[in-house]
């Protein structure tokens, strides 16, 4: 594989792991009581959470048939995206939803 295209998959899979980080962050950070909007974004925030570290190990895995710099960024998406899947996967968010 071409050193550039991994390079791409590199980043491409390093940036899927930290919006997964920022969306695990965002939902940890949520009041109790949610407000209906803050309901519908955390639905989307949950999404986030699980497509995220599944595009970033797919495209890190890719991303490791490259050259030097592009197997460092895979083994980051992979660092990142693994444990915040688990995260995602094995803590409840305990949120309740208010009718305003």
């Amino acid at each position: 594989m071409r050193s550039h295209i991994a390079n791409r998959f590199g980043v491409a899979a390093d940036t899927f792991a930290v919006l997964a980080v920022g969306a695990y962050a965002y939902a940890v950070t949520l009041p109790y009581r949610l407000s209906p909007a803050q309901d519908a974004l955390l639905d989307v925030v949950f999404l986030v959470q699980l497509a995220g570290p599944a595009f970033a190990v797919g495209f890190g895995i890719v991303s490791l048939r490259g050259a030097a710099r592009s197997r460092r960024m895979g083994f980051v998406a992979l660092a990142l995206a693994i444990p915040t899947l688990l995260l995602a996967l094995l803590t409840m968010q305990p949120h309740s939803t208010s009718r305003w």
